[in-house]
């Protein structure tokens, strides 16, 4: 056949083709169109005691339904459930909240695949769940139990609507369980049924029966807890009031305020020593739990002549504490008093600085009270020296003390006063007048004067040593001369010209008169100094012997 006349057969039977294979498509269009579901009619929505219950019309090309929800009536609708019947019951509903819902029909799998129909119309409704008129407790309060340990009794709470024969249970009611109340820095604990959850603060929903429970783990102090059992929009609060003891003896821990302790040797320590019994969160055992175990205490030795402290602690009161009454020694210094009970291993110590007794000093002779005689108008050789110290020989340094001169043959001569040093005493050294005789000082703490101690010295003669040394000094007094050997020349006062007289005649010392090394010069008795009265010229060595004069 020529091209041209095959041409339109050709033509012919592509349009034929085509218009065949139009008409398949066709006829599987409308397959598809019947697999469609139709959208479900006659939804309802009905809030009932534990949920919201929908209801709708059966649906052409359909398997089962899903089910949206939306708390806006245009937007945001999320499935939360598929049904294989024409109803279905929202469970998870929020009490007073109001929802929307709409409802699709599902095909049966054709070649593994659904198609899921146009949704419904939403519709709304309230959940308004029971009306509730009661809650109550029905197990759990008034537990005991020890720190950190979970309650074996479930805190239980029933929520219903009606009284007696009208009363109905009402479930998936959300119960808050709430710690209100507990002991400062607890760490207690509401438990969910499965123990899933803690915190707290819980909230639970009832069961089908209504009821609800949490378990309670107390926390780590000891004290009252309660919990609280509420449903929102309904004003009844349960409470359970719940009791954390303390867990077994642990230690001993001092009560301290930070404060230096110090106090007066001899006397009761104020405020006294605390300690307090605790477990080991630090919680106070109560002195009924540990009925004859004994705090017991030590305290430093002494040795005499200072008094030993002494200490008794109180029992163990509610809380754990106990008060030890401390009578400090009479020693002052630092006292170190360690506490124990029982037989726990560790101890607690208290440093107490013992003061000295300043309310009553006392004041004692150190030095002789009655010095060797001394020639007149000369100083003591060594101090008269006191002590001002308290009743438990403690020094008191800072007294002032008064040395006071109440007899005297020689009116001009004074005393003074001084204040004790760290060790407690005073000095103070007396330089006698130029009379002899007695000289008697007192001594006594200045701000009282109660007690006194008294010191006699004795004045006796002068020496020739005291004239030769302060001729000036002695020059036209009467002075007392007691023996003495001067190995030494006896004209070494330069310039100067004394006559010695015992009354019954002028002895004379020239000081030009150059005498001889080692020339022994003995004098005694009361003589009289004229002065400017030059002996002979051939005057020889001169002893005064009995108030005579020789000549050697």
């Amino acid at each position: 056949m020529k091209p041209k006349e095959w041409l339109p057969l050709f033509l012919f039977i592509c349009c034929l083709s085509t218009l065949l294979i139009a008409c398949g498509d066709d006829d599987d269009d409308d397959d598809d169109i019947d697999d469609i579901p139709t959208i479900p009619e006659g939804l309802t929505a009905q809030s009932e005691v534990d949920g919201v219950a929908l209801t709708w019309q059966k649906s052409e090309n359909t398997a089962r339904y899903n089910i949206y929800r939306s708390e806006q009536q245009n937007e945001g609708f999320k499935l939360i459930g598929t049904a294989d019947s024409m109803a279905f019951k929202d469970t998870t509903a929020i009490l007073g909240t109001e929802y929307f819902y709409k409802v699709a029909g599902v095909s049966p799998k054709t070649e593994g695949i659904e198609n899921v129909g146009d949704r419904s119309p939403p519709v709304a409704s309230l959940f308004k769940g029971c009306n509730i008129t009661d809650l109550q407790r029905t197990s759990g309060d008034g537990q005991e139990g020890e720190v950190t340990e979970i309650l074996r009794d479930w805190l239980a709470v029933e929520v219903s609507e009606g009284k007696d024969s009208a009363k109905k249970v009402c479930p998936r009611i959300p119960v808050r369980f709430e710690i209100t109340k507990s002991p400062p820095d607890s760490t207690g604990q509401v438990l969910s049924d499965d123990q899933g959850n803690t915190g707290d603060e819980l909230l639970v929903r009832t069961n089908d029966k209504g009821e609800t429970r949490v378990r309670m783990k107390l926390g780590n102090k000891s004290g009252d807890y309660e919990v609280t059992a509420t449903v929102d929009g309904f004003n009844k609060v349960v409470i359970f009031e719940l009791t954390a003891e303390p867990g077994p003896p642990d230690k001993l821990i001092k009560v301290d305020d930070g404060r230096r302790r110090e106090g007066v040797v001899g006397q009761k320590l104020d405020p006294p020593l605390r300690v307090r019994l605790v477990d080991k969160h630090e919680n106070g055992i109560p002195g009924e739990r540990v009925a004859g175990d004994l705090i017991t205490a030590t305290v430093p030795e002494v040795e005499d002549p200072f008094v030993q402290a002494k200490i008794s602690f109180s029992e163990i009161g509610p809380e754990g504490f106990a008060e030890g009454d401390l009578t400090l020694s009479t020693k002052a210094g630092e006292q170190t008093v360690t506490v124990g009970f029982g037989n726990l291993p560790s101890e607690v110590s208290f440093s107490v600085i013992a003061t000295p007794n300043r309310s009553e000093p006392i004041i004692v002779p150190v030095s002789d009270i009655s010095p060797p005689t001394r020639p007149a108008g000369t100083a003591l050789p060594s101090p008269f020296v006191v002590r001002v110290q308290d009743k438990g020989t403690n020094p008191l340094p800072a007294f002032r003390v008064t040395f006071r001169v109440v007899e005297s043959p020689d009116p001009k001569t004074t005393g003074g006063s001084v204040s004790t040093d760290g060790d407690g005493l005073a000095r103070f050294t007396l330089t006698l007048g130029d009379k002899p005789g007695q000289y008697i000082v007192e001594a006594f703490i200045t701000a009282e004067e109660k007690q006194k101690i008294t010191f006699i010295a004795t004045a006796g003669p002068h020496t020739i040593r005291q004239i030769l040394q302060n001729p000036e000094g002695f020059k036209g007094k009467e002075v007392t001369l007691w023996g003495e050997v001067v190995k030494e020349h006896a004209c070494f006062i330069f310039g100067k010209v004394y006559t010695i007289s015992d009354g019954t005649g002028k002895i004379c010392v020239d000081p030009d008169h150059d005498f001889p090394r080692n020339v022994n010069i003995e004098v005694t008795g009361k003589v009289n100094l004229a002065g400017d009265l030059c002996c002979p010229s051939d005057a020889d060595e001169v002893v005064l012997k009995e108030g005579r004069a020789k000549k050697r």
